[in-house]
């Protein structure tokens, strides 16, 4: 959960990347209490890379407001990822490297790999002679 510290250090970077920005510290709805209902179960450090990441993003011309925040927080797990991967990632496709390790494929020499092979190939002219 998000401590005012943790609150208080974002805010301090947005202030230093956007001087124009001004938050509302003080009463009874203020950034704190805000942030604090919006962001209770996220983790500081991801917090803290959502926030950098906003305040990074080229074109920005003000502080991100709490979709886009949420938007980055969502976004994290995805950094760095080709649009292939992200959508393998978002389906729960398993990388192909993963299931031919599991396969055993991975396992064999060059050599067992290729008898492997020839005996598949045999089968397979045998299933089809059969028909």
């Amino acid at each position: 959960m998000l401590t005012k510290e943790d609150i208080k250090r974002e805010i301090a970077h947005l202030v230093v990347c956007f001087p124009n920005y001004d938050p509302v510290m003080e009463g009874d709805i203020n950034i704190f209490t805000v942030w604090q209902e919006c962001f209770a179960g996220v983790p500081a450090e991801t917090f803290h890379q959502a926030v950098v990441d906003c305040a990074n993003e080229p074109g920005r011309k003000f502080a991100p407001s709490i979709g886009e925040i949420i938007h980055a927080i969502k976004e994290i797990p995805f950094k760095g990822m080709t649009p292939t991967e992200r959508f393998e990632k978002e389906q729960g496709i398993r990388p192909a490297y993963e299931v031919l390790r599991e396969m055993g494929i991975y396992d064999l020499d060059d050599a067992a790999q290729r008898i492997k092979n020839q005996e598949m190939m045999k089968r397979k002219e045998q299933n089809e002679q059969t028909f």
